[in-house]
């Protein structure tokens, strides 16, 4: 599977606003949907890895609930995943997340895929985020641990999230850096992002581990009218075990 950090490019699509955070046009409605296909080619011989995503979201003043369906592609076969992901204010400046997934007899994705994490605004336009993620699979299960600090400055976004992968009797990790420019309102940003550590990866059919990888990536979602969008984003990853991979990812969006 892509690495936790590959932001699954419906990136901020769900995220509440915690008063930093251009607001959205209330004019443009309270739903939004959306449809992705991404593609990751190696660089030595192998079957290309490929993901279709759509997506529902409806928006509440509270928070937000959405569903996906995912289907993807690994080592040529295929899974499929539907996800249920919200977000919920708690108190003041904070707010909640909550996504749950399943694909039932998944060879390549975890059959469950669960994480929680809360996120805090704090003084001086910071905000501060704990969370957990707990990714089954089938002959095992991972746990992951994360922290984040990010700043909003104008226009500008910068967060820094470390995780925590405790594996057989060993703690790995990793880092990774997100750089945003919103471009107006929340649906309209660019961002660069890269990081590095141990994260979750699948290096075959049936074939789980906990490996050092690399990432850049860059993403771009843009709505050209009123009510119709376009994401574009490009990755590239290094992961130990498995050839370098390039990817490009295609989506359009509609709100009401």
């Amino acid at each position: 599977m892509t690495p936790l950090f590959a932001l699954l490019l419906a990136a901020a699509a769900g995220a509440a606003d915690t008063g930093a955070v251009p607001a959205a046009d209330s004019g443009h409605g309270s739903w939004r949907a959306g449809l992705q296909y991404g593609f990751e080619d190696f660089t030595a011989a192998r079957a290309t890895w490929q993901t279709w995503t759509a997506r529902v979201e409806r928006r509440w003043a509270a928070g937000s609930l959405a569903f996906e369906a995912e289907n993807a592609t690994r080592f040529s076969l295929w899974d499929q995943a539907a996800t249920l992901d919200g977000y919920r204010t708690l108190w003041r400046r904070a707010y909640g997340n909550l996504r749950l997934s399943v694909a039932p007899g998944a060879q390549v994705l975890p059959r469950t895929d669960v994480t929680a994490e809360v996120y805090q605004g704090l003084a001086g336009a910071w905000e501060a985020s704990v969370g957990y993620r707990r990714m089954g699979y089938a002959g095992n299960g991972v746990n992951l641990w994360g922290a984040s600090l990010g700043k909003y400055a104008g226009d500008w976004y910068v967060v820094v999230h470390a995780t925590a992968v405790p594996q057989s009797g060993k703690l790995g990790g990793g880092a990774w850096l997100l750089v945003r420019r919103y471009l107006g309102t929340a649906d309209d940003y660019v961002d660069l992002s890269g990081g590095a550590g141990s994260e979750v990866a699948t290096l075959a059919a049936d074939s789980v581990a906990v490996s050092h990888t690399r990432f850049l990536a860059a993403n771009l979602q843009r709505f050209v009218t009123p009510r119709f969008g376009l994401t574009l984003g490009a990755t590239w990853n290094a992961q130990q075990g498995i050839p370098n991979r390039r990817g490009l990812v295609l989506g359009v969006l509609y709100r009401w």
